[in-house]
């Protein structure tokens, strides 16, 4: 199914006809975003509220998106409980953003070669697993997923996690084994461009993030920036980056233009024309440039997991920057093709349309109830809600919200070593729930649950948490507890029966179930 959806979005590349910018004046948002009616740059507004609330359907779970033509953001919409100080990890869509340090080390003069051997920039370590293979992957190979390691996310096999969790990581990463010869098969595997980014610390003696504070980030007026730590007191090229909608923009628009930024050359041209030109074949029908993925006809798109996106479409002079919250499957399967079907048919004209003001009325309505919905009415709680209001529940199993160790490790500042919870208890008002949390260490944290459609936010051990919930049956009540910017949502579906409660406990992102057991304590 997946690579049915990849060569189908292909193909509707493929029979896109481009249209060529007609402005001449250059909008750099530097300081701030330029914005602009959609017709006045050739845009339909009621076509893109369209597509905005088409994409708020359930299951595409996007949370923010932007829309950048001619220089000048036609939208910008944020789906509640996000906002624009959100700022998202962008799990996978680091690797870009690594890649264009790369592309910068190699103008100054810190890396002499991407075919240099990536071996080579490790001379003083002894490597398991050596052969002639592996003492042939050069620094290119890590860039495009070629590097030939036995480690592939779409086969299961990806090693990041067991990475994370040795002692030495860059030790582990090249003692992996290899599976293909480098630059004749792709994969895509994490550990790839961890390794990018050890090289680029080696050699510029600086961490990813001061080197992009410095050379990247600064030029582009990018202030307010994350990225995780490693053990080592750097930073990861894999994952790990947090920016806000409108910084992550601003990157794509410097790939829109080659490089450029008002007057200055932050990335050498010829550096991001082969980024986003395809290296190798993926099996999914489209190609995959340094970090990027390609399409041909269209442009290029950076992607990170759960559905964090960047399109670059240079025969738009448009960028489409978006966050989202889904599981794997279904943001490939689902919401990509929403996403990206939902914007290549909306119309495009090279000169401005004539001016629609109920159109744009309908768009910034739009915005509006995506931002700040309307409180559903609460229908009346059953009995089970007073019965159980105030009772604390012991859990067998205090893993309700424990994350793998890679979700937890590419989201800055978030510290998952206190979250195993040991009891719960429930309170309900009018529209309002609260979800008492009672940690293995004896603390508490009291979480809002708004039972009229609206998240409540609140902060505390678990970071900046939004939650709503409703009664689904007599006894089972579903509760939704979103971590805002991190990309994680659990849906915790809590089915009471006498002392005992029951719950299947879903954390969205990541896609992994499991039931946990409590008991009324005495």
């Amino acid at each position: 199914m997946r690579k049915y959806i990849f060569y189908l979005l292909a193909l509707v590349v493929l029979l896109f006809v481009p249209v060529v910018n007609g402005q001449d004046d250059m909008m750099w948002p530097t300081e701030a975003w330029a914005t602009s009616t959609p017709e006045a740059q050739g845009m339909d507004s009621q076509a893109i509220a369209g597509y905005l609330s088409f994409l708020d359907e359930p299951g595409i779970n996007i949370d923010s998106l932007m829309i950048v033509r001619h220089g000048q953001v036609v939208a910008e919409a944020y789906y509640a409980p996000a906002t624009s100080d959100t700022k998202f990890s962008l799990y996978g869509g680091a690797t870009s953003v690594t890649s264009a340090l790369v592309g910068i080390a190699l103008e100054q003069g810190y890396i002499e070669s991407v075919d240099k051997p990536v071996l080579s920039f490790f001379p003083d370590r002894t490597v398991a697993n050596l052969d002639d293979q592996k003492a042939a992957m050069t620094l290119r190979d890590l860039l495009t997923m070629g590097s030939g390691f036995d480690c592939d996310v779409s086969m299961g096999t990806d090693t990041v996690e067991a990475m994370k969790a040795s002692e030495d990581w860059v030790q582990f990463a090249l003692d992996a084994p290899m599976a293909s010869m480098p630059g004749s098969q792709w994969g895509y595997c994490n550990t790839n461009f961890f390794l990018v980014s050890a090289i680029l610390e080696a050699a510029t003696g600086q961490s990813m993030l001061e080197l992009a504070q410095a050379n990247l980030f600064k030029p582009l007026g990018i202030s307010d920036v994350s990225w995780a730590v490693t053990p080592t007191g750097g930073n990861t090229g894999d994952a790990g980056l947090q920016l806000t909608l409108r910084d992550w923009a601003r990157f794509g628009y410097l790939y829109l233009h080659g490089g450029e930024w008002d007057g200055a050359q932050v990335v050498p041209a010829d550096w991001v024309t082969d980024s986003v030109t395809s290296q190798i074949a993926t099996p999914f029908g489209v190609g995959y440039g340094y970090g990027w993925w390609i399409f041909e006809g269209m442009g290029a798109m950076a992607l990170g997991a759960g559905g964090q996106y960047l399109f670059v479409m240079p025969g738009l002079d448009l960028v489409l920057a978006a966050t989202g919250s889904a599981t794997e499957a279904t943001r490939t399967d689902h919401q990509l093709p929403a996403l990206l079907g939902g914007l290549m048919s909306m119309p495009y004209a090279d000169e401005p349309l004539a001016d629609n003001a109920e159109g744009v009325a309908q768009l910034a309505a739009t915005i509006e109830t995506l931002a700040n919905p309307a409180p559903t009415v609460v229908p009346s709680m059953p009995d089970m809600a007073a019965q159980i209001s105030g009772k604390v529940y012991g859990l067998f199993n205090p893993g309700l919200f424990r994350l793998d160790f890679f979700v937890e490790y590419v989201i800055p500042g978030l510290d998952t070593s206190g979250w195993d919870t040991q009891a719960f208890s429930l309170d309900f008002s009018d529209d309002e729930a609260t979800l008492s949390l009672v940690f293995a260490d004896g603390e508490q944290q009291a979480v809002p649950v708004g039972l009229d459609g609206i998240y409540r936010i609140s902060e505390g051990r678990l970071g900046t948490i939004g939650a709503k919930g409703e009664w689904l049956t007599g006894n089972l009540f579903r509760a939704y507890l979103k971590n805002i910017g991190g990309g994680i949502t659990y849906r915790l579906d809590m089915t009471f029966t006498g002392a005992v409660v029951e719950i299947i406990d879903f954390e969205i992102n990541g896609g992994t179930v499991k039931s946990i057991f409590g008991v009324v304590s005495e």
